[in-house]
């Protein structure tokens, strides 16, 4: 539905706030908004643009809460520290992004009420089931709803839902992100079998959870017995197939949608444009980054907590040809591009390089201690599957910060060219994944807009 077209209020924000809508395939579903924003930064050619995506599982309203919280924080540094040039123009980006959340750790496994599923699982497993025909669709519905699964039966919900992962996307333009878009079965039940030893036994049943049997991949994909757990909880197949869908969708919006928009803004002004991104919400600004040539260059890029892979930078990735999918990114951008890692951010430090295990993530071989530069309290990062928001960039010719700077404090290197990590696990300035619009991100977000 498209929203009406005009800017609006953030509940304690003075500067002007629009609101750009996007549906799963990039299509945007507000265009009279759009316009009326362009129009309106033609109309201001002084004003600079902070362009702001959402990540995972923020719909409207959390969605403008996390924007409306950084904008706080940033006027008030804009108020405390003058010289910040004129008022800038906010411009949110909506997009459908509800998946199921693994942030709860060891007890995610648990319904919301007793003997029956919560709403988002609801909602999920019947977008999946839709993507599936006549007898597969009613297995499916068959399988997901039992408490839990044999081997077997793993293996039958494990590929239908990878068929419907698969058949959700479609087949968008291969070259996004250099990724794949449908995982094979034996990828998913890797992160179905990881993210239920995070969650620990099943109640009750701690006999049969025994650690032989398994499943393995053959020539085609298909799960074969090789080494997990017996029996496992069905819903983790929904968690595993919306990390996927989440990820590849947050590709195609920005390279699909976001990218237009981001290109018009910098062609109707001459005056800078900051792009944010909040965990899949970086993946949606680099894909719009990356997608085409841009009338000039992004001022600068903050990406808070980015669920991508920390090796997406880097000119030659160990393992396989060629670079990251977002190497000529940091070309792009005039003023260079930050972002912030935690060792407190769960599902980013501790279950992303566990669930997302596509044989295109590379393989489960070890980076070690590579980076030349200050070593960081998050630490190396375990695997090449490690995310860029849990352990920061390596192989990128990076900088890495140990310890977020607090407010006031001076920081000339974010309006130069170049990679730079702030960590934020130290004093948890960066306390879980969402704690992302604090006055330690607002500044990091003030000193690249000072000119």
């Amino acid at each position: 539905m498209s929203m009406n077209p005009g800017s609006i209020s953030l509940e304690g924000v003075r500067m002007p706030a629009w609101l750009v809508r996007y549906d799963k395939k990039g299509i945007c579903t507000s265009p009279k908004t759009r316009d009326a924003l362009l129009a309106a930064v033609s109309a201001n050619p002084q004003a600079p643009v902070i362009l702001f995506s959402h990540g995972w599982n923020n719909e409207y309203e959390e969605a403008t809460q996390r924007y409306a919280g950084l904008l706080r924080h940033l006027e008030a540094h804009r108020t405390t520290y003058p010289g910040s040039g004129t008022e800038p123009i906010f411009v949110g980006i909506l997009w459908p992004s509800t998946w199921l959340s693994f942030d709860k750790g060891p007890d995610m496994a648990t319904t919301s009420v007793a003997g029956s599923r919560s709403d988002p699982f609801e909602r999920f497993e019947q977008e999946l089931a839709e993507q599936l025909e006549g007898d597969e669709r009613a297995r499916f519905y068959a399988l997901v709803e039992q408490d839990r699964l044999d081997a077997t039966q793993t293996k039958e919900l494990v590929e239908l839902t990878a068929r419907a992962v698969k058949n959700d996307a479609g087949s968008p333009d291969s070259r996004e992100g250099n990724e794949r878009k449908s995982p094979q079965p034996a990828d998913m039940y890797r992160g179905m079998d990881a993210l239920q030893r995070l969650a620990g036994p099943v109640p009750d049943d701690s006999d049969e959870l025994q650690e032989g049997g398994t499943l393995g991949q053959g020539p085609q994909g298909a799960v074969q017995d090789a080494g997990f757990l017996s029996f496992l909880d069905p819903r983790n197949a929904l968690r595993v197939a919306s990390v996927y869908q989440m990820k590849d969708r947050a590709g195609t919006v920005g390279w699909n949608g976001v990218a237009a928009l981001l290109s018009d803004l910098l062609a109707r002004s001459p005056a800078p444009v900051h792009v944010v991104g909040h965990s899949y919400g970086a993946k949606v600004v680099l894909s719009a980054i990356a997608s085409k040539d841009l009338p000039r260059q992004v001022t600068s890029v903050l990406l808070l907590q980015p669920a991508v892979s920390h090796l997406c930078f880097a000119a030659e990735v160990p393992g396989r040809e060629g670079a990251g999918g977002y190497v000529a990114v940091p070309q792009r951008v005039k003023n260079g591009l930050a972002m912030t890692c935690s060792a407190w951010d769960f599902p980013l430090h501790t279950v992303f390089h566990k669930a997302l295990r596509r044989d295109d993530d590379l393989g489960e071989l070890q980076v070690g201690a590579q980076h030349a530069g200050e070593a960081v309290e998050a630490g190396d990062p375990p695997s090449k599957y490690a995310a860029l928001g849990g352990y920061g960039p390596r192989k990128a010719r990076e900088t890495m910060v140990n310890e977020m700077p607090a407010p006031g404090t001076p920081l000339p290197q974010l309006r130069a060219p170049g990679l730079i990590a702030f960590d934020g696990t130290k004093g948890k300035r960066v306390s879980s994944h969402g704690d992302v619009s604090t006055q330690y991100t607002a500044w990091l977000l003030h000193q690249q807009m000072v000119a």
